[in-house]
């Protein structure tokens, strides 16, 4: 019997682990809302800014400027410190970011707004794969990763649907000035209740290791090819949802399928419901059977067929065009277990650094083809305008 246990009564040792599980994915969520946030905004930001959609795509990707370089630091903070302090601050820093993106008329200082909310949300998906490594079964944590990850995407159906609908019935600023608050609300409920360890298991006093021994770590990681394979895969999965989803599909939908804003997001937001559903579905299905890989050659193929359609067939019908969005976030949804298995690539002693490498690999592809398809867009725009506004074309 462990006399630490015993401290605590059973409803507790059962509650809190999923406690901090929901908070962590929390900030996820929250990670996610202000990640795809200017997808709901497009013309709004041109407008205002005066800019082309090549311009809006590096402003949407100033977001990954920063996440994506702060990936593998975060991931040595996080096996080297506490989760619990550290995803308070950088949840800080969201909120922060978000303020100033709010207010500032200013395109460099909203680029450094989007900037400053990349830097914090680099901690969020890590952390909270951080804190499930201690706080649940080492069997069950490719469940756990696609439940985070699932429910994490829910922000990003968030964006498309409420923040759309809130843009249009209150303003942007006003709409973004509540998300900000939500910020630091859940900053305070990190603090309160999150623990980097379940306080009734016997610790283990664990050596600090130099950041010269964390680096060699990120080189012997790095130098793994499967690693790189690994992370290669999961980036080209994830583009159907980063690149198209996250930036250019509400304005897509609307202007192929002839919809409203507020309709297209809705549309839009299903491939976020997929992958929400689909990303514990393989992440479940990958520890029973104990395969990281064949839900992945499933997905990839799948979700290639779905988008091609979406993308070249525009005579499909709204309800089937709804359900191939769906399917398409649910198949990329098996994208999952890739980070399951970048984890067991890497040593035992670094966790969140394994998860860190996989996510910086897979943000690569947001941040070079967000802007990169703007800038096609206008490149082949034919000089139409409609209200100061350049159409933009799709196909």
């Amino acid at each position: 019997m462990n006399p630490e246990k015993n401290k605590y009564s059973t409803l507790k040792i059962l509650i809190w682990p999923w406690a901090i599980f929901l908070l962590s994915t929390f900030f996820y969520y929250y990670d996610y809302f202000l990640r795809v946030s200017p997808s709901v905004m497009v013309e709004h930001l041109m407008k205002v800014y005066n800019v082309d959609a090549g311009m809006i795509g590096v402003l949407s990707a100033s977001y990954f400027y920063a996440y994506m370089p702060m990936q593998i630091p975060s991931g040595i903070l996080l096996d080297k410190h506490s989760p619990r302090n550290l995803l308070t601050i950088s949840c800080g820093l969201c909120a922060l970011g978000i303020f100033i993106f709010s207010y500032t008329t200013s395109l460099p200082v909203v680029f450094f707004a989007r900037f400053l909310m990349g830097f914090g949300s680099a901690f969020a998906l890590v952390g909270a794969y951080k804190l499930a490594a201690h706080w649940f079964p080492h069997e069950r944590f490719g469940l756990i990763v696609g439940l985070i990850t699932g429910l994490g995407t829910l922000g990003a159906v968030s964006a498309d649907v409420i923040l759309s609908r809130g843009i249009k019935t209150y303003g942007v600023t006003p709409s973004l000035l509540i998300t900000g608050v939500f910020g630091l609300i859940l900053l305070a409920l990190i603090y309160l209740i999150v623990r980097d360890d379940p306080p009734w298991k016997k610790q283990t006093i664990q050596k600090t290791e130099s950041w010269s021994h964390s680096w060699k770590q990120v080189v012997i990681i790095f130098s793994n090819w499967r690693y790189w394979a690994t992370g290669a895969v999961a980036c080209l999965m994830y583009l159907p949802v980063s690149v198209f989803a996250s930036l250019w599909g509400n304005d897509f939908i609307a202007k192929v399928y002839n919809l409203k804003l507020e309709e297209a997001a809705s549309l839009n937001s299903l491939i976020f419901l997929g992958f929400v559903i689909g990303g514990p579905v393989a992440g479940h299905l990958s520890d029973y059977f104990k395969r990281r890989r064949w839900p992945v050659f499933v997905g990839t193929f799948v979700s290639t067929v779905i988008l091609l359609l979406v993308i070249y067939v525009t005579s499909i019908p709204y309800f089937i065009t709804s359900i191939l969005l769906f399917l398409l976030g649910f198949m990329v949804g098996s994208q999952i277990p890739l980070y399951a298995l970048g984890r067991e690539i890497c040593p035992r002693e670094c966790p969140a650094l394994g998860v860190a490498g996989i996510n910086f690999i897979t943000t690569i592809g947001a941040a070079l083809f967000q802007p990169a398809i703007g800038y096609l867009m206008d490149y082949f725009w034919d000089g139409r305008m409609m209200d100061g506004i350049a159409c933009l074309l799709y196909t």
